[in-house]
């Protein structure tokens, strides 16, 4: 799970680190990683880049936590 509570901004490097990180996850473990607290801006571009395929999305810690 990674938190992007903090986040302000997402590069496109940034996306393709995320992209990377989960097909390792996958591959190595069968794993998947989840994303909690985008915030509006970088929800809109991780979905218009259509991460809303490759990735699931909390609104927060405590809900995704709760879905293991």
């Amino acid at each position: 799970m990674i938190d992007l509570q903090e986040v302000t901004y997402l590069s496109s490097s940034g996306m393709l680190t995320l992209i990377n990180t989960q097909k390792k996850c996958k591959l190595h473990n069968g794993g998947e990683i989840y994303l909690a607290n985008v915030s509006g801006k970088i929800l809109s571009s991780l979905e218009l880049a259509g991460f809303d395929q490759l990735f699931t999305f909390f609104d927060d810690i405590v809900t995704a936590v709760g879905k293991f």
